[in-house]
């Protein structure tokens, strides 16, 4: 994604852009930039994870329950 973040803002889908607060900086830098330039971006940070926070030696239960939440909370249109 480097240097081609600007490409993304046309992007007319939502997204959730999901991190750690554990995770490599490059990750955080690159959620930052996303969400800077989608349209209809919604970002959620998990305190004290890390990239692996779905795996099995992660946090599943927790990566699951806010995409859970997110999925399931009303929509009134685009993020």
């Amino acid at each position: 994604m480097a240097d081609t973040a600007a490409e993304y803002a046309r992007l007319p889908a939502s997204a959730f852009l999901l991190g750690g607060t554990r995770s490599p900086d490059y990750l955080d830098v690159a959620l930052g930039e996303l969400a800077a330039v989608l349209p209809h971006a919604k970002r959620f940070t998990l305190p004290g994870l890390t990239h692996d926070g779905p795996e099995d030696d992660g946090h599943p239960l927790v990566v699951a329950q806010v995409l859970r939440d997110f999925f399931t909370a009303p929509c009134a249109g685009p993020l």
